[in-house]
């Protein structure tokens, strides 16, 4: 049965695999670096008796608990306190919230927007003091773990073009949506990432250019070890290029049982999209993350105005599960009925990388 470090490593694998495949000309994605093939773990290895989706068991080596084996809600990490029957963040002894992160988002026009979580409790930010309901591991990486008794119905962020990194690897930026096994139908599709990717270098997606003249995004699917039909290997709609600094809008979005993802570039207003069924596959799992083979970003990977939306009320998965070395995140907020998280301001950064964004909200 395998871990979310084993899960974190297969589907993060994938595009740096199909792009590595297409760049260098390799059969397949058994010779990456990343070990695809020799881990031994794949959607066909999760499914336990065949009575149903095996579970997570609940701890793993990152220090995360996504679910308890009976399929419960996460133990809820230090710092939350319980409030209605929904576990709510709220700032341990010592802890120094944001205090921005319940002040209205500013909408595309510039207009303040009432956020959806005002009024909500606030979290810890990622460097507040006395903080410790976040563990820290690897780097460029922040996730959140929803309990698999609900599932996500919605996540909307905003990814700022960094600057070009030299005209080498590969480089993917993205946020992106996955299963846990436990969730809600989990088989027959396995696990897949719903994920629109900016792209730095070759990669799998179709109508890729798999050129480096510009940064260039997409709206993917991405399952390299399912068989069901209609969700394996690398998909995607039509993609566009565009330019550094470019403020990048994306939501993802169920409607019944199919995916929408949404690109909007705004100085621009062009359009990237992809639609799929997933057959009512829950998605328990938001990541934010650098995925590299090659190439490095030069700068920070910002993305503001980020809000997740639950089926159910679920205080726990607001306070991210885990973060990199020198990622940063404003205190989270969740709404009032526990069914909204909002976090302010996301900042991914690489190992090595200095910053170029200060840590505030």
């Amino acid at each position: 049965m395998p871990d979310l470090a084993s899960l974190r490593k297969g589907p993060r694998a994938r595009c740096v695999c199909c792009a590595a495949a297409l760049v260098l000309g390799s059969v397949g994605c058994g010779s990456s670096s990343e070990g695809i093939g020799s881990a031994g773990v794949g959607p066909g290895t999760d499914t336990g008796d065949g009575g149903g989706p095996a579970t997570i068991a609940e701890t793993n080596d990152s220090g995360m608990n996504p679910s308890s084996d009976d399929g419960s809600s996460p133990s809820v990490p230090s710092g939350m306190q319980p409030e209605g029957g929904a576990a709510m963040v709220t700032p341990d002894a010592g802890a120094v919230p944001d205090s921005a992160a319940a002040a209205p988002d500013a909408g595309a026009d510039g207009a303040s927007a009432v956020s959806p979580c005002a009024g909500g409790t606030v979290g810890v930010a990622s460097d507040a003091m006395g903080a410790k309901s976040t563990p820290v591991s690897s780097y460029g990486m922040v996730e959140f773990n929803v309990s698999t008794q609900t599932q996500i119905l919605a996540l909307h962020t905003s990814l700022t073009v960094p600057a070009k990194p030299p005209p080498s690897g590969t480089l993917f930026l993205w946020p992106g949506l996955q299963p846990l096994p436990g969730g809600k139908n989990y088989n027959p599709i396995g696990n897949g990432v719903l994920q629109p990717v900016l792209t730095w270098g070759g990669t799998c997606a179709p109508t890729a250019p798999n050129t480096y003249d510009s940064w260039w995004i997409s709206a993917q699917y991405v399952n390299t070890y399912g068989s069901d039909q209609g969700h394996t290997g690398c998909l995607g709609g039509q993609g566009m290029d565009v330019a550094v600094g470019d403020q990048l809008d994306i939501a993802m979005t169920l409607s019944s049982t199919s995916w929408n993802q949404t690109v909007v570039d705004r100085p621009s207003g062009h359009t990237a999209t992809f639609d799929i069924d997933m057959a009512g596959q829950a998605q328990d799992w938001g990541i934010f993350t650098i995925e590299s083979d090659g190439s490095e970003p030069i700068s920070d990977v910002v993305f503001t105005d980020t809000t997740l939306t639950l089926a159910a009320a679920d205080g726990a998965a607001c306070q991210p599960s885990t973060r990199g070395q020198d990622d940063y995140f404003s205190a989270p907020q969740i709404s009032m009925d526990g069914k909204t998280c909002c976090v302010s301001k996301l900042i991914l950064r690489a190992q090595g990388v200095a910053a170029t964004t200060p840590n505030s909200p």
